[in-house]
This record gives structure tokens, C-alpha cells and sequence, in this order.
């Protein structure tokens, strides 16, 4: 009783310092709370019955099996050599009971029986347990790796576009395409660098990053493919990396949206009296080529003379305006009014007819919403993309 008692505070008392955990403290609360029971229980086997024996069998079973392997063979050693304690104490004690050659070895026989079965089942439960925490750590680990690799796939996302990161996952490398017919979007604030130099850091990346922001969403709407920005430049494309008709319509139809975007943004900024600067936009249509560079940090680009072009058509426009070659002019006119602005000379590309987009044909707007694509643009729109 006093080993139960002196146990079971020893236990509690490390348990709650915090020096144990609680599955530590259960094992070994179970050792010493039980243990002189079942000693005793053993010695009083020298009297009793054979029901009270078979009883006394199957009711610490239970207890046994809650230790692990080890700590059931040491509490085998430990339980042995204090039966053989308790065993002479008696003897000398000249006790009533009857050490009889039968009743010790009886007592004997199960204390052995008491421990190897308690062994065993300990074994037993010991694997089974430990089949599951592999199977649990197994299927933890799948779920980490399936994590990583949706992660991994977001970020290459981030920089590739989908069909060409498809390619790099399956081949390990992508092979460039020649496009004969894309449309390539280049922006440029003006007046950047004048006002940026009287703006604080994080206050100047905040507007670049919610412009920037602004142009990634119009350009998922339309279809269009972010290619790069470079200081307050943005640049995309259309027909790319999947071919098709309608590539000048969207980069149009986004250039107009990226110029109200502006326009409201220019108005929120005048209202408070702050500095605000202002969106050139040019377009060409021509053909180009398309792939990935570099081994590290990948990247997705175009070249060609139709990326110059489009380059010099935005540096050629003006603030507010959209600015397009006579390349895109064909294939637009049908959907928007333009304005031929003549023969404009473009950095060493001589002179270029350009054209500024004033809007979508008042015939092809929703009635309800002056300026806003109707039905028959759509339907318009739709004939062209399956030519």
C-alpha cells in the first residue's frame, strides 16, 4: 500500500512539474500502483483455490498490456527480485503459509506465465502500434508533399503560363514557337520619375503594385498574357502562348480599360491634391517569338521586330491616348472608332502610320451603357475568332 501510495505522488508530482509527459507518467503509474498488488496477489497463491488463481490471471492482463516491450521486461526483473524479497521475508517471518515444493512453484508459474503473456501482448500491440504510426506519418507526408508540389505549381503559375508550364513539367525543357500573327501591349507612366522622386519608398511601391494589380485582372479578362514589367513599364501580349483570331480586339479592348482605370484613379488623386502620373499605351500586330529563358529564375518572353514596334508606338503616344500601328488598325477597325493621326516618326523605324482608338463603334455599344460592348459586338467579335 505504501509503494501504491508513494508511487502514485511520485508520478503525479513529475507529471505536473512538467518533467513528464503524460504518457510517460501513465506507463509508470501503472508500474508502481500495480506492481506490489500483483507481487502480493502471486505469494497468496501458495493458499487459494484454483478459481481465485484463474481469476487473478485475467484481471492485471489489461494492466500489462498498457507497457511497452521494454518497460515490461524491466518491470519482469524488478517484480522477480521483489517476490524473492517478499518470498524470504516470510520464511523468516515464519509465516502460516506452506512453502510447499507445488505452491512456490505454482506461485512461479504465474508470475512467469503473468509476464511472458504480458510480453508478448505488449509485443504484439507494440508493432501494430507502431504500423500505424508509419501509416499515419505516411499519409501525413502525403499530404505534405501533395501541399508542396500545389505550391510549387501555384508559383510556377505565377511565372509561366499554364500550357508552358504543362511542357517544362512533362519534358523538362520548352521548345520556342514562332508566332506569324500576335499583338504585343506596352504601357509607361509619364511623368514617372519626376513625381516618384518626391514620394516616400513604400508609399511609391503601394501605387506601383495597385496600378500593376489593376492591369493583371484586365489582362485576365481579356485573355492577354503578362509578360514583364521593367521599373513603371508593363508589358503583354495576345495570340499567345495559344494562337488566335481576336488577339488585337482584346488588347485594345483592355488598353481602353487599363485608360479609365487610370482616369479614375488620376481623378481620386487630383480631388486630395496629390501627384498623379499619367498612362501612354501602344500596340503593334505582327509576328514574333516566343519561349522560356533561363535556368533558374524562368522566364517567359518575345522577340521580334513587332516587340520594337510596339515599343516605339507607346513612346510615340500620348498621356490618355491608345496608340496603335496600321497592323492592328486593320484588324480592329470594325469593332472601334479611330482616328488616323498620320505619319508619325518612330525612333530608328522612320515613320509609321499610327492611329489613337477613341472607342467601340456607337452601333456596336449596349444600349444601356454608352461605351460598353453590346450583343452585336459580341456577335461580331465571335465571327472573327472562328476565321
Amino acid at each position: 500500500m505504501i509503494v501504491c501510495i508513494a508511487g502514485s505522488i511520485f508520478t503525479t508530482a513529475r507529471l505536473v512539474s512538467g518533467r513528464w509527459n503524460l504518457s510517460r507518467w501513465k506507463a509508470w503509474y501503472l508500474l508502481l500502483a500495480t506492481l506490489p498488488w500483483v507481487l502480493t496477489c502471486s505469494l497468496w497463491f501458495l493458499s487459494a483455490p484454483d478459481y481465485r488463481i484463474f481469476a487473478l490471471l485475467l484481471a492485471p492482463t489489461g494492466l500489462i498490456v498498457g507497457f511497452g516491450v521494454y518497460r515490461t521486461a524491466v518491470m519482469m526483473l524488478i517484480s522477480i527480485s521483489y517476490f524473492v524479497v517478499i518470498l524470504l521475508g516470510f520464511f523468516w517471518m515464519n509465516t502460516s503459509i506452506q512453502f510447499s515444493i507445488p505452491n512456490v512453484a505454482g506461485a512461479l508459474v504465474f508470475l512467469l506465465f503473468y509476464f511472458l503473456f504480458g510480453l508478448k501482448s505488449a509485443f504484439f500491440i507494440d508493432r501494430e502500434s507502431e504500423r500505424g504510426r508509419l501509416l499515419r506519418q505516411s499519409r501525413r507526408d502525403q499530404r505534405t508533399i501533395r501541399a508542396e508540389r500545389e505550391k510549387s505549381e501555384r508559383l510556377l503559375l505565377n511565372i509561366l503560363p499554364e500550357e508552358i508550364a504543362q511542357e517544362l513539367k512533362e519534358n523538362g525543357s520548352t521548345v520556342p514557337r514562332h508566332f506569324a500573327s500576335a499583338s504585343v501591349l506596352f504601357t509607361d507612366f509619364k511623368g514617372f520619375t519626376t513625381i516618384a522622386e518626391s514620394m516616400e519608398p513604400a508609399a511609391l511601391v503601394a501605387e506601383l503594385d495597385r496600378c500593376f494589380s489593376a492591369f493583371d485582372s484586365i489582362c485576365d479578362r481579356h485573355g492577354l498574357e503578362k509578360l514583364k514589367t521593367i521599373g513603371d513599364s508593363y508589358m503583354c501580349a495576345g495570340g499567345i502562348p495559344v494562337e488566335n483570331q481576336t488577339h488585337a480586339v482584346d488588347c485594345v479592348l483592355a488598353a481602353l480599360e487599363m485608360q479609365q482605370h487610370m482616369q479614375q484613379w488620376q481623378n481620386s488623386r487630383s480631388s486630395k491634391n496629390q501627384p498623379f502620373w499619367e498612362l501612354r499605351l501602344g500596340i503593334h500586330t505582327g509576328d514574333l517569338i516566343a519561349g522560356v529563358v533561363g535556368s533558374r529564375k524562368f522566364a517567359y518572353d518575345v522577340w521580334g521586330d513587332t516587340v520594337n514596334l510596339a515599343s516605339r508606338l507607346e513612346s510615340s503616344g500620348q498621356p490618355g491616348e491608345v496608340n496603335i500601328s496600321r497592323e492592328t488598325y486593320e484588324l480592329v477597325h470594325p469593332f472601334f472608332e479611330c482616328e488616323h493621326r498620320g505619319k508619325i516618326p518612330a525612333k530608328h523605324k522612320g515613320d509609321l502610320d499610327m492611329y489613337f482608338v477613341r472607342g467601340i463603334r456607337p452601333e456596336l455599344c449596349d444600349n444601356a451603357k454608352s461605351g460598353t460592348p453590346g450583343s452585336a459586338f459580341q456577335s461580331l467579335y465571335d465571327s472573327q475568332g472562328k476565321h
